[in-house]
């Protein structure tokens, strides 16, 4: 049996804009939610994942670093060129466009959830898939790719999980991506079975290395798509 889940009413979200009901709050994150965000990601990787990964990794990740990560994800591709124009010279322009065309690759964005108290409750960061080279398990026909989701304990069960990825199908359908993957640990059960609600298929297995060390992971697919109830438009998840 398909599952098919619908998530949007026509208007309801539009590429790059907010949404909010009387409850909840989801934008794309900026400069003043860089440092708030940034540690919500490390209590993440250090709550979530311990006793699914190395203590000695976990123990070492730093505030800096993902501070530095999630202003990456709000500075404009066209700012950091500039900043590395600037730094090379004529000769080395190749390796601007080389990066230029890595940066495009890689490219994230940041999505929050606050509640009606303007506290950040939850973030998921989105965009383009990332692949290694030469991987032989790419997932050829997944463009867009969920890279990170996470939602304070306390607000856990209360659909803000739901609400943000719902958000990112949504801007995949604005940008003609239909189909959506993300990777979870494998021994992560909570977060695999609650993208099965959503409409998510494991698609295949992959792995993943930390400090040194390899951790299995599921690889779950979305295939997104427009469908019309009682004359408006639903995004669907088969």
């Amino acid at each position: 049996m398909v599952d098919s889940q619908n998530y949007f009413e026509e208007g309801s979200f539009s590429t790059c804009a907010n949404w909010s009901d009387n409850f909840m709050k989801i934008r794309y994150v900026d400069e003043q939610d860089v440092t708030t965000v940034a540690q919500m990601k490390l209590d993440h990787w250090q709550t979530v994942y311990r006793g699914l990964i190395d203590d000695y990794y976990l123990d070492n990740l730093t505030l800096e670093r993902e501070i530095f990560g999630v202003a990456g994800c709000i500075d404009s591709i066209e700012n950091i060129l500039v900043t590395l124009s600037a730094k090379e010279s004529s000769e080395n322009i190749e390796t601007v466009h080389e990066i230029s065309s890595t940066l495009q690759r890689m490219k994230h964005y940041i999505i929050i959830a606050e509640d009606e108290n303007n506290e950040i409750i939850g973030f998921c960061i989105f965009g383009n898939r990332w692949t290694k080279p030469n991987s032989s398990r790419s997932f050829n026909d997944y463009d867009y790719q969920i890279h990170e989701l996470y939602v304070s304990e306390t607000n856990r069960q209360k659909g803000v999980g739901s609400k943000l990825t719902n958000f990112v199908f949504k801007e995949a359908i604005e940008l003609s991506q239909e189909k959506v993957l993300l990777r979870s640990h494998a021994q992560n059960k909570n977060a695999i079975n609650f993208y099965k609600k959503i409409g998510g298929h494991v698609i295949g297995e992959s792995e993943i290395e930390l400090g040194g060390k390899t951790y299995p992971q599921v690889v779950i697919g979305f295939q997104l798509a427009f469908n019309c109830d009682d004359g408006k438009k639903v995004v669907t998840t088969n």
